[in-house]
């Protein structure tokens, strides 16, 4: 198992599904997410998380940490110029 991914938003993508890190017994063991955006985005792509109200601008070298609760559910928005890069992961407790 990956802890973390390297993803990629052309003009138009992004994750919508608003979800949470820890949301069944396949991923338990997660306590935290972390993201760092790879690279400046002209337009869009940022990452809301809903409870807050907040989006968050993609900009390059940024890291998010979050808990991995229900509470910080999140989602991204369209990119609507240029191309999105992040990489993505988690912290955890290790296997059993």
């Amino acid at each position: 198992m990956s802890s973390f991914n390297i993803q990629r938003y052309y003009e138009g993508e992004h994750f919508n599904e608003l979800h949470t890190e820890r949301d069944s017994l396949g991923n338990l063991h997660r306590l935290m997410a972390w993201m760092t955006y790879l690279n400046d985005v002209p337009g869009g792509g940022e990452t809301h998380f809903e409870y807050f109200g907040l989006d968050v601008k993609p900009e390059k070298g940024k890291t998010l940490i979050w808990p991995a609760e229900w509470t910080h559910a999140h989602q991204g928005t369209p990119v609507t110029q240029g191309t999105k890069y992040v990489i993505t992961g988690w912290l955890h407790f290790p296997p059993a």
